[in-house]
């Protein structure tokens, strides 16, 4: 190592690093040598980002030693790198390794302070780690999410619901972060959080704070996003007409119980949340469990896939959407260019083996509708 030139020093130590053989004295070496030598330090991140992008655990430590450093020194070489960095928080804390996820989530604050344009696809990623064990983490998150909802409130306008959701945790630092960033997201949100509601002023009591906000969104306009609210703090029964605008019962009772038995057996997998089948409106026509069924996200999707436009028939088991949301994965598929199977599941599963297990359901539907 001595008497190799500085380059081959540093893809020495990366290639250490991602066999797993990694440590304090080889992370600080390398840092000292790019440091000595910019030139080296693009490569060095993309050799050390390639290693996470490969799901070596046993390596992340090191990697994000070396990176946290490059952040400070040199940000605008990982500002495209935020997606990556994002995985390191997801996989890291899944794993509960509290300080790889912490240097992690510090990387991603210096380069969202660098690129505005990064906060958006960052807030439901660290609003995540609002719920977190470690309270170090959870100190982070708040005051990450306080600085964007310093710049941009209007990027929590999708994840109120997650808020109001937090102030229901029985964590208090969760409960008074989430109180704290309601707040402070009000003031220029007022038709989505009444902005002269004190929610600090409540003695605690956020859980009360959370129902009354709730029921004043009955004086709101109520459509898409807020029946998705109401519904996912248990408050569906606010929802005005719900069941006559979003249930499609064009195929005979018979029938729909038949499916709707299919679903809650295929349902029992440990991978899924709930399944539901619409129609070519959109419109559910049968759940596995319609207690769960957020029928505001099924409209939503069903605007993406557009039976109406779907490709022919010969190719119909081709047209499937995948989404990989931070807390859910959804993947919807066309049966007989007439009806969508829509399968929610937990994140962390492996995405690549739903569409094969959704298709074993699919075929049980088709084989169904087709034979009644």
């Amino acid at each position: 190592m001595v008497f190799s030139s500085p380059e081959k020093q540093a893809t020495k130590a990366i290639i250490k690093i991602g066999e797993g053989r990694g440590n304090k004295k080889l992370v600080d070496s390398l840092i000292k040598n790019i440091s000595n030598h910019p030139e080296l330090i693009r490569g060095t991140a993309f050799g050390l980002l390639k290693i996470i992008k490969a799901r070596r655990i046993e390596a992340y430590g090191f990697c994000v030693d070396v990176l946290l450093n490059i952040a400070k020194t040199r940000p605008e070489v990982l500002i495209g790198s935020s997606e990556t960095i994002i995985l390191l928080i997801r996989i890291s804390a899944d794993s509960h390794d509290a300080n790889t996820t912490l240097k992690a989530m510090d990387i991603l604050n210096v380069l969202i302070t660098h690129r505005n344009q990064l906060m958006q696809p960052v807030v439901p990623v660290i609003l995540n780690r609002l719920n977190d064990r470690d309270n170090h983490i959870r100190l982070l998150a708040y005051q990450m999410l306080d600085d964007i909802a310093t710049v941009h409130p209007e990027f929590f306008s999708e994840y109120t619901v997650d808020l109001i959701r937090s102030m229901h945790s029985v964590n208090n630092d969760e409960q008074i972060y989430a109180g704290k960033l309601l707040r402070k997201v009000a003031r220029t949100s007022s038709n989505l959080i009444p902005h002269d509601m004190d929610i600090e002023s409540k003695d605690g009591d956020f859980a009360a704070v959370a129902d009354e906000l709730a029921e004043m969104m009955k004086k709101i306009d109520l459509q898409a996003y807020a029946s998705e609210m109401l519904e996912s703090i248990g408050m569906g029964d606010l929802i005005v007409n719900k069941n006559d605008e979003t249930l499609n019962n064009q195929l005979p009772d018979t029938l729909i119980t038949r499916i709707r038995t299919i679903l809650a057996d295929s349902s029992n997998e440990e991978w899924i949340n709930y399944i539901v089948l619409t129609g070519k409106d959109g419109k559910v026509i049968a759940s596995s469990d319609p207690g769960l069924t957020n029928k505001a996200i099924i409209m939503k999707i069903y605007d993406i896939f557009n039976l109406k436009e779907c490709i022919s028939e010969d190719q119909e088991f081709q047209n499937r959407i995948t989404l990989e949301l931070y807390n859910k994965i959804i993947v919807a598929v066309g049966i007989n260019n007439d009806y969508m199977l829509t399968v929610y599941s937990n994140p962390g599963q492996q995405i690549e083996k739903i569409p094969d297990e959704l298709d074993a359901i699919k075929k049980r539907i088709k084989d169904v509708i087709i034979t009644s």
